[in-house]
Parts: C-alpha cells; sequence; structure tokens
C-alpha cells in the first residue's frame, strides 16, 4: 500500500512504531498525574521498546522510577532501561 506512494515498508513501519512510543508516552505522563507510578512505568517502559531514543519517555522512567514499589522491577528498569 505505501509503495504506490514511494514510502518503503520498513520506512512506514519504523514511523508507526514511532508515533506508537510517543502515545505510551502520552500514556505513562497521565498514569503519572493520577499517581499511578507503576503503570506509568509500564508506559514509559514499552515506549523505550518501540523507539529507543524517545528521550522523554527516559525522562519520565526517571521521575517514576523512586515511586515503584516493587524493588525488583525498580532495579530491572534501572539496569535495562536507564542505562
Amino acid at each position: 500500500m505505501f509503495e504506490m506512494f514511494g514510502i518503503e515498508p520498513e520506512m512506514a513501519e519504523n514511523g508507526l512504531r514511532i508515533i506508537e512510543s510517543y502515545h505510551r508516552c502520552e500514556l505513562g505522563r497521565k498514569m503519572e498525574k493520577i499517581g499511578e507510578p507503576d503503570l506509568a512505568a509500564e508506559d514509559y517502559d514499552e515506549a523505550l521498546i518501540l523507539y529507543r531514543e524517545n528521550k522523554a519517555a527516559v525522562k519520565g522512567l526517571k521521575r517514576v522510577i523512586d515511586k515503584i514499589q516493587d524493588p525488583v522491577y525498580r532495579r530491572v528498569l534501572i539496569k535495562t532501561r536507564i542505562n
């Protein structure tokens, strides 16, 4: 479908992945505002999985990392996503 517009399928897929990443980051911000740091961390984590260069997701994850109740999950996020 994208070929008729001169767009490579890989480029289209990467673009959609970036859009979804920023959407998950926005969901993380909303979860953070309503006082759900665990859900916010999951959304920020998913945003980083989709698009590693999402700086807003890294900043958001750094903000909520201390508020996460589960120490194991907190350590995993610090070792795999923050560094």
